[in-house]
């Protein structure tokens, strides 16, 4: 008797955190997924592509395909496209998840909404439950924690997975930023990375463990928040790090500009 695959629909299925969960939750689920400004091919998986300016449709796609789940990977991160396009940033880090949440939950699915970096880690390194002040100087990690609070308020459950910084490769027509660090290690090229910003570092493949654990699991209570994480380092040891399991001299890893000035 063949057992059914649990069906998925990944939102933001061309960027890198979708991308890596669509390659590498295939052989345990059935995936589709919806692509916004680049195309991308994945064996066995239905791909959307929709523009931005027609994003209400996305509530048309999940219930054209009533998944068991939909994960929600698509957001802007780019601080210089949420400083130019405000209410851009707001529509698709804020409206859109509370949108796609409650929408998920009309079909009795499981939302599960994954946050970044800037939440996890909070202001001072590692993540503290307490830790909120820096939402008051970072536009992306207050549009996450806003997000998440909507999601809580406005649903009957939803999960939240509050992610560390994920280093992974990126798919063909998008490279990630560890694509970078990789490039110019090949290429023994300096690169510049800061001293100040420390990060809880994991890997895609553990990303995607964490997000499998979740949906194959039991889920008790309503609302659940996972923080999924790796060992805390400044960008500046991470690359570093990265250049000596090459056999490259650390010294090609320079201390951003940045950090100077802030001293």
């Amino acid at each position: 008797m063949t057992v059914r695959k649990p069906k998925v629909v990944i939102i933001g299925l061309s960027g890198f955190l979708g991308y890596q969960l669509g390659l590498r939750l295939s052989e345990k689920f059935l995936i589709s997924g919806v692509t916004f400004s680049n195309d991308v091919f994945l064996p066995n998986a239905q791909v959307f592509p929709v523009s931005l300016k027609n994003a209400e449709v996305l509530e048309a796609i999940v219930r054209m395909q009533s998944p068991d789940f939909v994960i929600n990977a698509m957001g802007v991160h780019d601080r210089q496209i949420l400083e130019e396009f405000p209410k851009l940033g707001e529509s698709l880090n804020l409206l859109l998840p509370v949108s796609l949440a409650s929408a998920t939950n009309k079909l009795r699915a499981q939302f599960i909404q994954l946050s970044c970096a800037e939440v996890y880690d909070g202001s001072d390194g590692n993540y503290k439950e307490e830790d909120n002040d820096f939402t008051l100087h970072d536009t992306l990690g207050k549009q996450k924690l806003t997000a998440e609070s909507y999601i809580r308020a406005q649903t009957l459950e939803s999960t939240i997975l509050r992610l560390g910084r994920v280093a992974g490769m990126g798919s063909p027509h998008r490279p990630s930023s560890f694509d970078k660090v990789r490039r110019a290690a090949a290429n023994k090229q300096a690169f510049e990375a800061s001293k100040n910003k420390i990060h809880s570092y994991l890997s895609a493949a553990s990303c995607a463990k964490a997000v499998e654990e979740v949906m194959l699991g039991e889920f008790p209570g309503k609302h659940r928040l996972f923080n999924v994480g790796g060992p805390a380092m400044s960008e500046h040891a991470f690359v570093s790090g990265w250049y000596k399991l090459m056999d490259l001299e650390p010294k090609l890893v320079k201390a951003r500009a940045e950090d100077a000035k802030r001293h």
